[in-house]
């Protein structure tokens, strides 16, 4: 049990530590990124941009990391979260999607 539970342990740091790398080399976003979130988007290429936002919104930098995040204003942390982000107003927007799919990704987002 205590080897099932170190390999456990090992895969969520390693996960950690990618989604980590991800996003401090990664820091630039562009602002329009957010227009992937509207119901003209395909709808598989809208699940997968749900699926990425969950795992985002999922994810808890530690506090220097997310200081980082936070100074930088064009940071995908912040394009995709920050108070001002356009997405605080597309995403309501997505559970009129017809697709159901969709509009549970957008319900679990938004809790």
């Amino acid at each position: 049990a205590f080897v099932r539970f170190t390999s456990l342990l090992h895969i969520v740091q390693q996960r950690e530590m990618y989604i980590t790398t991800v996003i401090c080399c990664v820091l630039q976003a562009p602002a329009s990124l957010v227009l992937l979130f509207d119901s003209c988007t395909n709808t598989a290429v809208l699940l997968r941009a749900l699926t990425f936002l969950g795992n985002m919104k999922d994810w808890r930098p530690s506090t220097p990391i997310r200081e980082t995040l936070n100074r930088s204003k064009d940071s995908l942390f912040c394009v995709l979260f920050g108070d001002t982000s356009p997405l605080h107003r597309k995403l309501p927007l997505l559970l009129s999607h017809p697709d159901s799919e969709v509009k549970a990704q957008v319900a679990r987002l938004l809790t």
